[in-house]
């Protein structure tokens, strides 16, 4: 993948030239990746969820099944035709305008047996742009809860200010993977991850519905460390794999997660603080 991202920090270098330079670039770039977005979501109501998904997943992407799995793979087989809207509610993008993602609450209808069922949760797409100049998810993992999350049809933006000086990807890519690791090492694993957190943090856990703030944060992951059967020691996140933009402001990582035998998976989202400080903006578990 670290070519394919040289090639396409070119092609976006090239397409917004013309937009001022700074801000002016990501606040662009913003726009591209969330009305390809939105155009993901029309695509999957119009020709439906299997053939959205193969038009906007990128060729090396990741969706979780709950382990994760190549994207394409997974939906060239797939043989669901339920029917999958979701509406982005948030999106972030780099200060280079080459990596975002966007959340949001999805709603599945579908038949199971003789009932139709419908499934709620939230959703994260991590977009990167590619060598062709298009956006494309290269990560895709969602939450499930109860009952339906009402969405107003207004997507709060933020855009990365300025580049981390001499940021290189390869550099922070190792960064994240052993701050990932240095959490699941931690004695106290759950004060771990809320120390790591940044105030305006977003937690989703299946069957509750997503928090965000430190605050909130605290309150969620209280409530699960304290009906859980197994001490902090026994929970684990196993990083698998990391990516961060070429500005190094903006960056994720992924794995397997669990408690004791039982295994899931995780992602989360990690921004860089003015001081140099990675901080988790968001975490996923399902």
């Amino acid at each position: 993948m670290k070519f394919t991202r040289i090639a396409a920090y070119l092609v976006l270098a090239t397409a917004l030239a013309g937009c001022g330079g700074g801000a002016a670039d990501s606040d662009a770039a913003l726009e591209m990746m969330l009305s390809e977005e939105i155009a993901f979501g029309q695509r999957s109501v119009s020709e439906g969820t299997r053939a959205a998904f193969l038009a906007y997943l990128a060729d090396d992407s990741i969706v979780f099944q709950p382990d994760p799995a190549d994207g394409k793979t997974v939906q060239m087989e797939s043989q669901d035709n339920g029917a999958l809207t979701w509406d982005p509610v948030y999106a972030e993008i780099s200060a280079d305008g080459t990596l975002g993602y966007t959340t949001g609450p999805w709603t599945y209808e579908g038949d199971e047996l003789a009932d139709r069922i419908q499934i709620h949760g939230h959703y994260v797409s991590i977009w990167e742009i590619q060598p062709d100049g298009a956006w494309k998810v290269i990560l895709d993992i969602g939450n499930t809860y109860p009952d339906p999350f009402p969405a107003d049809g207004v997507v709060e933006k933020r855009v990365a200010e300025d580049p981390v000086e001499g940021a290189d990807a390869a550099t922070g890519r190792n960064e994240l993977l052993m701050l990932d690791r240095a959490l699941s090492n931690a004695p106290d694993r759950i004060d771990s991850l809320l120390a790591a957190t940044d105030t305006d943090v977003r937690i989703y856990r299946n069957g509750e519905r997503p928090t965000r703030g430190r605050e909130a944060a605290l309150d969620l992951l209280g409530l699960i460390l304290t009906g859980a059967p197994e001490p902090q020691e026994s929970i684990r996140w196993e990083p698998l794999d990391a990516g961060v933009a070429g500005s190094g402001d903006l960056g994720y990582t992924y794995g397997r997660a669990g408690v004791s035998e039982d295994s899931t998976s995780y992602a989360r989202i990690w921004r860089r603080r003015p001081g140099g400080e990675w901080k988790i903006v968001l975490d996923v578990v399902i």
